[in-house]
């Protein structure tokens, strides 16, 4: 697993995290010099990671290829402020990536490819705080300081809804199946269902301090930071706090991310722990916090809550980055990367063999006349066979010869004219037994590959002369440019 974080000194660190030592630490992955000023927003998914700087660029790389994809010019002025990706359901690598910049403008980026700007809105009069895409990816939703929240038709390119919030939200976020939004105002977190007619929200959640991030887990259990250094854990129905770690950090926490699934046995642990009335509110395992102080800290909120009656919660890992980190994400490693990728190919290949088998299982047999492909080939075979005995006769067809090569002289003159003979009288029809009277001439030079261009000799003469005829005014016109200007000399 993977941890990437910015920071106000424009660098960019990476750090990894080996699930399968039990005694792991984090491990500098990569340290970049991003932007020239401070990181403000930051975005992973598949292989790629994308974070807007506050000189109006995206920058983005490949993890994947280890490989550094260079800027993207955000259309609008100021900071990218916000950014996220948008994978389709069922696929690993995102599809598109939407930002939101200081002028309030909102763009839409087709990933992979050149990187295009596919669109771009004028959302918003103020900074653009947050952007949320819903799973289908047809609905977008997005906030601002000036205190409005709109709703985005991404299959029409514009927007449908816009409402006034009583407080200006700083971040939102769709759960994992897309039924439920989360809005961020100051220190509390409404939770609102995307069906709903109405704006009253479903839950809230009310802290004491200032929330400065949060994420989902599952449906039911959402994650958030405080500035005062406290990790929360909540539950969403109950609107009751599950977990709370009242020094997490020394300072306040800027990044909050939750390590997405990496194996099938995970997927399958956190489902059979959906299903189970005793842990329907299962906690992770694995979750990273950025703090201002420089630290970088990963939990496991599910063993801190099995030993709450114990010590002081301890972190699994810490690393110190001496750089105050405004943002945090988590994605694969480069090697689980590789390993997926390996796989999805691996299943792309069974897939189209399946095909394959399935497209012979419903072939007719050969057998059957007109059907099949050999028998298809045989009747193609038939057909010509007969077309060529209507043409000429029992006789084969006479050759066709390259004019321009010296396999004339060897092969046959029949190209050309014969002697004696104006082209298509009865007289040459009858000298050649390939050709009935009033039968179109055979062809003579494939024009180009695959198309037959039908000549009769008297074209050929015809084109013969023309030929002639511009190579002598091509020659009249070089004896011009030689001819001396002026007088003749006395």
């Amino acid at each position: 697993m993977l941890f990437a974080a910015g920071s106000y000194e424009r660098f960019l660190f990476g750090f990894e995290w080996d699930q399968e030592q039990a005694t792991s630490s984090l491990t500098k992955s990569f340290t970049h010099p991003a932007h020239k000023g401070a990181i403000r927003s930051i975005a992973a998914a598949g292989p790629f990671l994308a974070c807007g700087g506050s000189e109006d660029t995206i920058h983005i790389y490949n993890l994947r290829t280890n490989k550094d994809l260079g800027f993207l010019m955000a259309p609008g002025e100021g900071a990218v402020t916000a950014a996220v990706f948008h994978t389709p359901t069922g696929r690993s690598t995102p599809t598109h990536l939407l930002t939101g910049s200081a002028d309030g403008s909102l763009s839409i980026w087709g990933v992979g490819g050149e990187w295009t700007c596919l669109k771009t809105f004028k959302a918003h009069t103020k900074e653009v705080t947050g952007v949320a895409v819903h799973p289908s990816g047809r609905v977008a939703l997005s906030i601002s300081r000036d205190g409005t929240l709109r709703i985005w038709d991404l299959v029409k390119g514009r927007s449908t809804f816009a409402t006034k919030l009583p407080q200006a939200a700083e971040a939102i976020t769709f759960s994992p199946s897309g039924d439920v939004y989360a809005l961020l105002a100051g220190a509390v977190l409404s939770m609102h269902s995307v069906a709903a007619e109405s704006s009253t929200a479903l839950a809230t959640l009310s802290h004491e301090r200032r929330v400065l991030c949060h994420a989902f887990h599952g449906e039911d259990v959402l994650l958030t930071g405080c500035d005062d250094g406290s990790l929360h854990a909540w539950s969403i129905p109950d609107e009751a706090e599950i977990l709370t770690i009242p020094e997490a950090h020394g300072s306040r926490i800027r990044g909050l991310a939750v390590a997405p699934q990496s194996s099938a046995s995970d997927a399958s642990s956190s489902i059979q722990a959906s299903k189970s009335p005793s842990t329907a509110h299962a906690l992770p395992r694995l979750v990273g916090t950025a703090s201002s102080d420089g630290t970088l800290r990963l939990w496991n909120l599910e063993d801190i809550r099995a030993g709450a009656g114990g010590a002081a919660p301890q972190p699994l890992a810490e690393v110190d980055t001496r750089a105050r980190l405004t943002c945090l994400t988590a994605m694969l490693s480069p090697t689980e990367l590789a390993a997926q990728h390996a796989a999805e190919r691996e299943a792309m290949k069974a897939a189209a063999a399946l095909r394959k088998a399935k497209k012979r299982r419903t072939e007719p047999e050969a057998g059957e006349a007109g059907e099949g492909t050999r028998a298809t080939k045989a009747t193609k075979a038939r057909r010509t066979k007969e077309a060529e005995e209507l043409r000429g006769g029992a006789e084969a067809p006479a050759p066709q010869h390259d004019r321009t090569s010296k396999g004339n002289k060897e092969e046959g003159k029949s190209a050309g004219p014969r002697k004696g003979l104006r082209a298509g009288s009865e007289s040459e029809a009858a000298a050649r037994p390939d050709r009935r009277p009033g039968q179109a001439p055979r062809p003579v030079l494939p024009a180009r590959p695959g198309v037959v261009d039908f000549v009769s000799d008297a074209d050929l003469l015809a084109q013969r002369s023309k030929r002639q005829s511009m190579q002598a005014r091509v020659a009249r016109g070089r004896k011009a440019a030689h001819r001396p200007i002026g007088p003749a000399a006395p």
